[in-house]
């Protein structure tokens, strides 16, 4: 017998209803099954059906009601917790929506699109390991499904499981060869795996199959930037922009390329505009931060309060640890975590790779905590040097912090600050009972579970401290350690030897090259008649951008055939061979050198600064302070010029500096690392120390 013939009429009446909506005729749907609840207000399908219509309509608050009374009457249909499930997401209310996908899954577990929708919601909410089993069980119940090898893929290469995040996505691919959605998230990854061109051919093919894949532009867009060609980029986001104006990524990535540029007004407009559609944004809150540390407008006073805003903003979760389980013991063997996306070849796995290789191990444990996909040899070396690893990459900052805890880590070093891939919102949470920001922050984090920043003393003037919501504690030399890589080549000669005529230059990140530093600079070419001027950093490869800086250059009264402008070699060692060509670097402010001061120093060539109170103008105030060398920093941008053109007026002392100058640096505090490596174990000694009298207490 059919279930028809057991249908009731209002049964038939609803279905009548679902007919309509499915039709498109939504309002005349509605009509028709709110006559039915009228007669049968507790018809779980018709509170069912008005919940979807109400939902359809956009009123998710009436939706939900009407959803949750269809389940009282109905708890065991499986759709029904499906849809409310939807509904809480659709509000952001995830946790909700992780119980209803939960439920429909206890009663019907092999529904495959609610196994990809539940790892979806565990993956926005950082739990990458949980979504990857959801998407695992998709994939086996549904083999042939492209989307359910895509999402396994998205989570795998959260989980920084690169290999096995490709092999998925060409699974997705092979299964439908049509989708741009796959062809962009395979592009990721192959960035990931530094396969950049790879990666552009297949941002490419996405927007050939749908020239208005927002996300395929975008990313095409960020690899164009990275490659210097930052008006193509911006093109990119700006199609984005207008194919979907709330798109807040495409504002970020605005305003990073607006800021590599040098237009620091424009890309703060755009970074407020990130967050302002996404107030929880809080990778574009930090990039607004770092972007401040290199405009020249920002006065000093503005520049510390727009960090603590954003501490005030993000730096109270709930839930945050106020008890620890580690022991009180302030002569312990410390377990100290560091926190970093950078522990690969990056000026931060470069400074530190010299501490750890120094550490009296008897007394510390180092246990990294690495927040990135990419490993190499610099990866491999630091994993041999700490004393244990633990891969971050998929973990909520919640993960996270437990994770932390599990550790039993007693002091916890967050080695990021504002840049790139930080995990400030983790060290908000507090898990470990002494925190503190060291090598990444060029300015205080903001956030005030951050108990202190690791300067030097010359990194900030005394008086200013109260810029800093962390304490300050400065270590007695320097706040960074250089270690030389062994493949540097041996220092060569000054150029003016064979040349004739000073060649000046800088390989410095063009961010921090502003209209007034290249004002300055001018005027040092100026005063020094026919001296060249050699410009080296990786985005100049691109035509376009080396032509708009021969023209800024040119706009301040220098001949074009005075500048060199090259993007510079691709492998490290010879970017260090590259100081051949120059006589006497010009730093920047104010953000100065930093890795590019110590390299420049080791070269055997003299540096000239021009320190301010900003505390990233006083980077390489600090190496010139530890190597003895501090009559290169200059007091005002009159003393600067004199500085620069008196050392290029003796070619026999520039080539004295290069016979003596790396042999002076390697005995200098800047390169001594076991007494660098005693003065922070010291200095962690009494913050830890500190913290055991307080428990006494």
């Amino acid at each position: 017998m059919s279930n028809k013939s057991h249908s009731s009429p209002v049964d038939e009446s609803v279905r009548a209803a679902i007919k309509l909506f499915l039709a498109g005729r939504i309002d005349d749907s509605e009509k028709a099954c709110r006559k039915i609840l009228r007669t049968h207000p507790k018809h779980a399908d018709g509170l069912h059906l008005l919940a979807g219509i109400r939902f359809q309509k956009g009123d998710a608050v009436q939706a939900l009601k009407l959803m949750k009374r269809a389940i009282r009457q109905k708890p065991l249909a499986a759709p029904f917790h499906v849809n409310q499930g939807i509904m809480f997401e659709s509000q952001g209310l995830y946790e909700a929506a992780l119980q209803s996908y939960g439920e429909a899954l206890r009663l019907d577990p092999h529904q495959v699109q609610t196994r990809v929708a539940r790892g979806n919601v565990l993956k926005r909410l950082g739990h990458v390991a949980e979504a990857l089993a959801d998407y695992e069980q998709a994939v086996a119940l549904a083999p042939d499904l492209g989307t359910a090898h895509n999402n396994k893929a998205n989570a795998l290469r959260l989980l920084g499981r690169l290999d096995e995040a490709l092999a998925a996505y060409n699974r997705a691919l092979e299964l439908d060869p049509r989708s741009a959605d796959f062809y962009n998230n395979r592009g990721n990854v192959l960035i990931d795996m530094r396969r950049t061109e790879d990666a552009l051919h297949d941002y490419g093919r996405a927007i050939g199959l749908n020239p208005d894949h927002v996300e395929a532009r975008n990313n095409r867009g960020k690899l164009l930037a990275q490659a210097g060609q930052v008006a193509a980029a911006l093109g990119e986001f700006e199609h984005a922009i207008r194919l979907r104006p709330d798109y807040a990524i495409a504002h970020n990535n605005v305003g990073n390329a607006l800021k590599d540029r040098g237009d620091f007004a424009g890309a703060a407009r755009a970074y407020r505009t990130a967050f302002e559609i996404k107030p929880d944004f809080v990778d574009a809150h930090s990039n607004y931060l770092f972007c401040l540390n290199y405009d020249p407008a920002v006065t000093d006073k503005e520049l510390a309060d727009a960090h603590r805003n954003w501490g005030e903003r993000f730096g109270h979760p709930r839930g945050a640890y106020a008890a620890w389980p580690n022991a009180p013991d302030p002569e312990k063997r410390l377990n100290v975590g560091l926190v970093s996306a950078d522990l690969h070849k990056h000026p931060t796995a470069y400074f530190l790779e010299g501490v750890l290789a120094a550490a009296n191990r008897e007394s510390l444990r180092f246990v990294c905590y690495a927040y990135s996909p990419k490993e190499d040899v610099v990866t491999e070396r630091l994993k041999t040097l700490s004393g244990g690893w633990r891969s971050a990459l998929g973990m909520s900052d919640r993960e996270l912090a437990e994770a932390i805890r599990a550790d039993d880590i007693d002091i916890l070093i967050d080695l990021s600050g504002h840049t790139r891939g930080n995990r400030l919102p983790c060290f908000a949470l507090r898990p470990s009972p002494v925190q503190v920001t060291w090598l990444g922050a060029c300015h205080t984090t903001g956030v005030p579970a951050m108990d202190y920043i690791l300067l030097d003393p010359t990194y900030i003037p005394h008086g200013c401290e109260d810029w800093f919501t962390e304490e300050v504690m400065r270590l007695p030399d320097i706040r960074w350690i250089y270690a030389a890589p062994s493949y540097a080549p041996d220092v060569a000669a000054p150029p003016v030897l064979d040349r004739g005529t000073i060649t000046f230059g800088s390989f410095n990140n063009l961010t921090k090259v502003n209209a007034e530093v290249i004002g300055l600079w001018s005027r040092v070419l100026a005063a020094v008649p026919d001296s060249r001027f050699y410009l080296s950093w990786r985005t100049l490869g691109d035509e376009a951008e080396g032509e708009r800086w021969r023209a800024l250059f040119e706009a301040e009264g220098v001949s074009r055939d005075r500048l060199a402008v090259t993007r510079g070699p691709a492998e490290h060692k010879d970017v260090l061979g590259d100081y051949a060509q120059i006589d006497i670097v010009l730093d920047p402010f104010p953000f100065s050198g930093c890795l590019s001061t110590c390299e420049a120093l080791w070269m055997g060539v003299p540096i000239v600064a021009l320190p301010r109170t900003r505390p990233s103008s006083r980077q390489t105030l600090g190496f010139l302070t530890a190597a003895g060398l501090t009559e290169w920093a200059a007091d005002d941008p009159d003393d600067y010029v004199r500085i620069a053109a008196d050392l290029a007026s003796n070619p026999d002392r520039l080539a004295a500096l290069r016979r003596e100058q790396r042999a002076r640096v390697a005995a200098s505090p800047m390169c001594d690392q076991p007494r660098f490596a005693g003065h922070l174990e010291q200095a962690l000694r009494r913050m830890w120390r500190r913290w055991c009298q307080q428990q006494g207490k």
